[in-house]
Parts: structure tokens; C-alpha cells; sequence
């Protein structure tokens, strides 16, 4: 097996601090969305629906399951991509 050189360290690197970060922002966008659902209640869901709660709920609840399916995405395993055969000898 041959040694991998320091430009293939630090792709791999940079993929695991890319992988750090996403996970600290998930935890951070769950974290507000969390602290904020009782206002979001008392202030949008208990009053009649007009275009702007729609908009409010749907860029709120579209925007946290689209975070959630990006953001578990790059955890999961999958085929080494195109960027790593590059590399390849």
C-alpha cells in the first residue's frame, strides 16, 4: 500500500473539517429552532393564516427538513468520488 502524499492528507483533512462544520451548524439550526417553537406557537399557529404564516411556516419547516436530509447526507458512506481518483497512481 502506498504511502498517501500530503496533498491527498489534506483533501481528506479539509473533508473532515467540512463534516465538523455541518454537523455544528445542524446542531445549531435545531438548537434555535427548538428554543423558538413556543413563539412560533403562540404567534403563528394561534392566529388566522394569512399568506405571510404560510410563507413564515413553510421557509421554517421546508428550510429544517432540507437541513436535515443535506446535512446527514455527507455522513452517510458512499463511493469515493471523482475528486479522489485525481489522486489515484
Amino acid at each position: 500500500m502506498a504511502t498517501p502524499t500530503p496533498q491527498i492528507l489534506r483533501v481528506l483533512w479539509e473533508e473532515v473539517e467540512v463534516s465538523y462544520t455541518d454537523v455544528a451548524l445542524d446542531v445549531l439550526s435545531l438548537y434555535e429552532f427548538v428554543i423558538t417553537i413556543g413563539d412560533e406557537a403562540r404567534v403563528v399557529w394561534k392566529r388566522p393564516w394569512t399568506m405571510s404564516s404560510i410563507l413564515f411556516l413553510s421557509n421554517r419547516w421546508i428550510g429544517m427538513v432540507g437541513m436535515n436530509i443535506v446535512g446527514v447526507t455527507p455522513l452517510t458512506p458512499e463511493p469515493p468520488r471523482a475528486e479522489f481518483s485525481v489522486y489515484s497512481i
